[in-house]
């Protein structure tokens, strides 16, 4: 699907799930390898889709980046660490093929927004994930975590339930993963959040400058 200025690749798969499909916004005159950024949305980890995300993608082209926007699987088909393996196939994905698109895969970054935030810093931050996938820690130049719980413990219910049993919770949160050898981070939150709280960003912010 051809607009102004880019041009949009939708339902590439990654892997072989339904769920495991990415749409690819590439600028129309691209002439030279871009930088790529990977986007995961948020839904609270049970709801959203890749094709709400065109005005992102409209954002970004326009400034000269390729962006892939995953689709990933959701609770309650599934619990963690489901998606974040996802977003790991997605990364994979990326290094391998998106040269042929004329991205750059020596610069890929990963944001996230709310719950795609928090998948967003365990990639960067627990490199199992990516090491799973084949793909090295390295590969991501930098990620972005918008308005996301990284700080947080986990008190409602229906997030508890896909969370997994509690003993295995702090594995889900991305700062017992800080270690000081962590890719560079920019994270942006909103004062006045009243759905995540802006300490989220502030604690892991502060981790990360201890360590």
């Amino acid at each position: 699907m051809l607009r102004d200025h880019f041009l949009l690749l939708p339902d590439l798969a990654y892997g072989s799930g339904i769920r495991q499909r990415l749409d690819l916004y590439r600028p129309r005159d691209t002439r030279a390898a871009v930088p790529v950024v990977v986007f995961l949305y948020g839904g609270r980890w049970q709801y959203g889709s890749k094709a709400e995300y065109r005005l992102l993608g409209d954002a970004f082209t326009r400034r000269g980046l390729m962006v892939v926007v995953p689709d990933y699987r959701l609770s309650p088909s599934v619990q963690f660490p489901a998606w974040v393996e996802d977003a790991a196939g997605a990364v994979r994905w990326v290094r391998d093929s998106i040269g042929r698109y004329g991205g750059d895969p020596s610069r890929i970054f990963v944001v996230g927004h709310s719950a795609g935030a928090h998948t967003a810093a365990l990639l960067a931050l627990d490199g199992r994930y990516l090491r799973r996938a084949g793909v090295p820690r390295a590969a991501l130049r930098g990620f972005v975590a918008l308005a996301g719980p990284v700080a947080t413990r986990w008190t409602d219910a229906d997030v508890q339930a896909l969370m997994g049993p509690p003993e295995s919770w702090p594995a889900t949160y991305p700062m017992t993963h800080v270690d000081g050898t962590d890719p560079p981070l920019l994270m942006l939150h909103g004062e006045r959040d009243r759905t995540v709280s802006p300490g989220n960003s502030v604690r892991l912010a502060a981790r990360i400058r201890q360590r």
